[in-house]
């Protein structure tokens, strides 16, 4: 399943790092950088935490190259949500030119719903979670949400 989750996060880094390069509209983008439903270090553990966790020197080897990719001061990141799933969060470095390409997210992601719900049931299958949840964001480097969708197990 680790190979799977980190294949999917090549799959949503690789479409993202192409619409960034193809460009878009005249849109620029941003909004009020959303709440994602992480948990703080006071929060009780869950079994996604503790997941994450246990994975987290593989997840980190693998995302480091993919977090240069994302500009200076991007960054790739997969956090706990508050129960019942996790955030993917890419953020873009300021040298990362964005014209655009908030326009077109939020059709690559529902382009890519079957691929993120069936790796929710996988994972929630394998955390004992049926309403596991995964949700996507991309954000600029103010922190400000270009898109986000959030994709339950079907």
């Amino acid at each position: 399943m680790m190979k799977r989750l980190l294949a999917l996060l090549l799959i949503a880094f690789v479409l993202g790092a192409a619409l960034v390069g193809c460009g878009g509209g005249n849109g620029n983008g941003g909004g009020e950088p959303a709440e994602p439903e992480a948990t703080t270090p006071a929060a009780a553990a869950n079994p996604v935490q503790e997941f994450l966790d246990e994975h987290a020197a593989d997840l980190e080897a693998e995302l480091a190259p993919l977090s240069d990719m994302m500009g200076e001061g991007g960054s790739i990141s997969i956090e706990a949500g508050r129960s019942n799933g996790m955030v993917f969060i890419f953020a873009y470095g300021p040298d990362i030119p964005l014209e655009g390409v908030a326009d077109l997210l939020p059709d690559m992601l529902q382009g890519m719903a079957f691929v993120f719900e069936g790796l929710a049931a996988e994972i929630g299958g394998e955390l004992g979670i049926d309403d596991f949840t995964i949700t996507v964001v991309y954000r600029d480097s103010t922190g400000a949400d270009l898109a986000s969708e959030s994709f339950q197990a079907q």
